[in-house]
């Protein structure tokens, strides 16, 4: 008895990959049969100096880039701030003034005491003031004249 051969199906990947080469290189080689030698001779020599000539534009523009990269280096190095750490912790603030959040913590801690209430000093609280817009949109522009391709009515 004849052993049958295994038929793979379409949807083993393995088998579809090979499929898909194998129709690829097909019609590659029924183009070049379709298209006369000396252009397909044009364009291979054409596509080749097109290659050489943007390697070597890239690499004249890696070499700035690199330039370029070197001079911003060597002035961090100048002004040190390649050695100093970077500080998470914002700007001191001048005498006598102190962050909203120190401020906060102040008022917190005189309202738990209860001492102010008590010996009746505390002064009567004012309102808080509106808060502000972030920033107000663009004025509304005036009507114009009506446009000359406008059919006008009569």
């Amino acid at each position: 008895m004849a052993k049958k051969k295994k038929k793979l199906s379409a949807t083993d990947p393995s088998e579809l990959l090979h499929k898909t080469v194998k129709a690829g290189r097909t019609a590659i080689k029924e183009a070049q049969k379709r298209v006369p030698p000396d252009w397909r001779d044009q364009v291979e020599k054409i596509v080749a100096r097109a290659t050489k000539e943007m390697q070597a534009q890239l690499a004249v523009r890696l070499d700035q880039l690199g330039d370029s990269i070197d001079a911003l280096s060597k002035k961090l190095a100048e002004n040190g701030a390649a050695t100093k750490p970077a500080s998470r912790r914002r700007a001191a603030l001048p005498a006598g003034k102190s962050s909203p959040a120190a401020r906060n913590r102040a008022k917190a801690a005189t309202r738990s005491s209860g001492s102010a209430k008590a010996s009746g000093d505390e002064k009567p609280r004012r309102a808080a003031a509106p808060r502000r817009r972030s920033r107000p949109g663009p004025p509304p522009t005036p009507p114009g004249p009506p446009s000359p391709t406008a059919p006008e009515s009569e």
